[in-house]
C-alpha cells in the first residue's frame, strides 16, 4: 500500500483517557476528561505533563490550588467520561463515587483503577493552552 502525506497540520495523535480530578472554590468536586497526558523525567523521577485547553473551570482549578488527580479511565468508566465531558451538568447522566486525596487537595474517582495525585511543579501557557509538569 501506498503511504498518503496529509501535510503538516493537525492529525490524530491517539492518547489514553484520564479524568482530571480538582475541587471547586466551594469545595465541591470537579472533574474533566483530558487525553494530553504524557511524561517526561526529571533527574532520577518522572513528572507528568498535563495539557489544558481553553476556559474549563478544571484548568482554573489547577492554576488555583496547584493540585489535581489524574485518574485513568477504562472502558467500563466511559459513561463518566461522557457524563464529565458534558456541558450539561444538569441532566443526571451518571452516578460516580470520589473520595479526598491522602496526599494533594484533589478528589479521586473510586471506579479509576490507576490514579496519580500530582502537584503542580511548574506550567507553560501556550495560546489558550495551559501545560502543567506534575509531581
Amino acid at each position: 500500500m501506498k503511504r498518503k502525506s496529509i501535510g503538516t497540520g493537525y492529525s490524530m495523535c491517539v492518547q489514553p483517557t484520564f479524568i482530571v480530578g480538582t475541587y471547586n472554590e466551594d469545595g465541591s468536586p470537579n472533574f474533566a476528561p483530558i487525553t494530553w497526558v504524557s511524561a517526561t523525567c526529571e533527574g532520577k523521577d518522572y513528572m507528568l505533563v498535563v495539557s489544558i485547553f481553553g476556559t474549563k473551570q478544571t484548568k482554573q482549578n489547577v492554576i488555583r490550588e496547584k493540585s489535581l488527580s489524574v485518574n485513568l479511565a477504562s472502558t467500563d468508566m466511559l459513561h463518566l467520561v461522557d457524563y464529565f465531558g458534558s456541558p450539561q451538568k444538569g441532566i443526571d447522566k451518571a452516578e460516580y463515587s470520589y473520595e479526598k486525596s491522602s496526599y494533594v487537595s484533589a478528589p479521586i474517582l473510586d471506579a479509576s483503577r490507576w490514579v496519580y495525585e500530582c502537584e503542580v511543579a511548574t506550567s507553560i501557557k501556550t495560546g489558550d493552552s495551559d501545560t502543567f509538569f506534575v509531581r
